[in-house]
């Protein structure tokens, strides 16, 4: 019933901004990261264990001189242990200026495992696949493996005027 429920609010919501023409960065709207992770986390089953933020120390490794950047919303999950390429960081820079050197700081770290960092064939393959994107304060880094294609999709819908 919980479940109906959240799908009811969440299609109700979807066609509430769709009226009024979406809540894009470069509008008056603000994306809300938590949600779009949360629904992801919805449509592809994942338990609220399953990914964890990353500790500072990880993303000092994995991402050298992103915590020093402004920002407004700030998301970085991984499994913790995990055979599956799964990574997602999503940020709302306080300046386009931020959200472009975050991008290149998520690019270094998919370039990093998809060159060998990633050790395993596989693994190396579906991060070539991760994507890095920029919408004007907002950046992200989509790792997802096998579920690659959804979560990119969905993520850009939500910049879709």
């Amino acid at each position: 019933m919980k479940r109906l429920i959240a799908l009811a609010a969440a299609a109700l919501l979807t066609l509430s901004l769709s009226a009024c023409g979406g809540s894009d960065a470069g509008g008056s709207g603000q994306v809300d990261l938590t949600a779009y992770y949360d629904s992801v986390a919805e449509k592809l089953g994942w338990d609220d264990n399953y990914m964890e933020d990353m500790p500072e120390e990880m993303l000092d490794t994995y991402y050298p001189g992103l915590r020093e950047l402004g920002t407004k919303q700030f998301i970085a999950r991984a499994p913790a242990m995990s055979a599956v390429v799964n990574e997602m960081v999503l940020l709302e820079c306080d300046t386009p200026e931020d959200a472009q050197a975050a991008s290149r700081i998520l690019q270094a770290r998919k370039d990093e495992q998809a060159s060998g960092g990633a050790w395993y064939p596989e693994s190396i393959e579906e991060w070539k696949e991760a994507q890095v994107s920029v919408n004007g304060n907002y950046a992200a880094l989509l790792a997802a493996g096998p579920d690659q294609r959804t979560v990119t999709d969905m993520y850009n819908a939500l910049f879709a005027s």
